[in-house]
């Protein structure tokens, strides 16, 4: 099965025989193909329908896999513009800080007062 923005053909082959739920299968098919970059951020994918339709599967099953799918935050459904491979930001790089001169000793500026404020509370 091909979708939008996709690389290369998503092959979701699923075990009837397994002791995996066929939504866990599906979940997981789904997510390997995001992870391994088949599937791009705002590639569209099917509606629960009609991706049961063409496993051959309960629409809850397939329903219950993007729901894991979408509390993971791998993909976002909108009833406006359907279900989509969710818009990931890119990875953080920590930039390079300047050495403290007091090492590791010295707490966040952001901690001092807080502290300060709860010691100040104590009578301390």
């Amino acid at each position: 099965m091909y979708y939008g923005n996709v690389n290369k053909p998503l092959n979701l082959n699923l075990d009837r025989t397994a002791k995996i739920p066929l939504a866990e299968q599906i979940r997981r098919g789904v997510t390997k193909a995001i992870e391994g970059g088949v599937l791009e951020p705002g590639a569209r994918f099917p509606s629960w329908q009609d991706l049961a339709a063409e496993l051959g599967v309960a629409r809850g099953t397939v329903r219950t896999a993007y729901e894991k799918l979408a509390a993971a935050q791998l993909i976002e459904a909108s009833r406006a513009t359907g279900t989509r491979v969710a818009q990931r930001p890119r990875a953080v790089i920590k930039s390079e800080q300047p050495p403290d001169m007091l090492g590791d000793r010295r707490l966040p500026f952001a901690v001092v007062p807080l502290i300060a404020s709860n010691n100040s509370r104590k009578g301390i």
